[in-house]
């Protein structure tokens, strides 16, 4: 199998304050799909590193 080129991060600015700095995208679909209900996999895992590495969500205003 071969590994597919992953494009550049991007990152979102969100309006409001987060608990962390930084959200990932796989992260916050891990926790929709915990909160459903579903259990995770190793599969869930891979799919949620390759998505962090893809989106994340910041703040706008610096944590103090």
């Amino acid at each position: 199998m071969t590994q597919q080129k992953i494009p550049r991060r991007l990152r979102i600015r969100v309006p409001f304050r987060m608990q962390q700095p930084s959200v990932g995208l796989g992260d916050v679909v891990k926790r929709v799909t915990t909160a459903v209900g579903f259990r995770p996999c190793s599969a869930c895992q891979k799919r949620a590193e390759v998505l962090n590495r893809m989106v994340q969500f910041t703040t706008t205003r610096k944590p103090r």
